[in-house]
């Protein structure tokens, strides 16, 4: 179990650290994108433009951090291959949990410590989303009054 517990407290620092770089590179391209307009209102296509990049950047992230629990996973020989094991770590990290495939032994901790960090993880990923239309939906309100 402790071992369980580690390999979960790094796979999360991972996954917290690849987020932070991520968001840092996220904000500033979305400080250098407000500059460029420079005061004049976005139009809707460029708002929707951003907030169509801001969810597939989401879900390439949650991919991503899936795909880091799954070379755990295939790694500590919880499955044979990193297809099954990157289809366990997805329906985990979404929280879906179906249980048609299981971990066995030391490693059955994991799935429900991936579904904690997938479930924090979306919830951060909902309010970055929010965060984004607030910002472009006070900026289109600025520049129309």
């Amino acid at each position: 179990m402790l071992k369980a517990i580690l390999l979960a407290a790094i796979v999360f620092g991972l996954n917290i650290g690849l987020l932070s770089l991520s968001m840092a590179w996220f904000a500033r391209f979305l400080r250098d994108n407000q500059q460029r307009l420079q005061g004049r209102p976005p139009k809707t296509s460029h708002v929707v433009g951003v907030l169509y990049c801001v969810m597939l950047a989401l879900l390439a992230a949650s991919l991503i951090q899936s795909g880091v629990w799954a070379i755990i996973f295939w790694l500590y020989g919880g499955f044979a291959d990193y297809e099954s094991a990157f289809y366990f770590s997805v329906v985990n990290f979404a929280t879906l949990g179906y249980g048609d495939m299981t971990l066995q032994g030391d490693l059955r901790l994991l799935g429900p410590l991936e579904a904690i960090n997938g479930s924090l993880m979306l919830g951060l990923f909902a309010s970055i989303l929010y965060a984004v239309f607030a910002r472009l939906s006070d900026s289109q309100r600025q520049t129309n009054s």
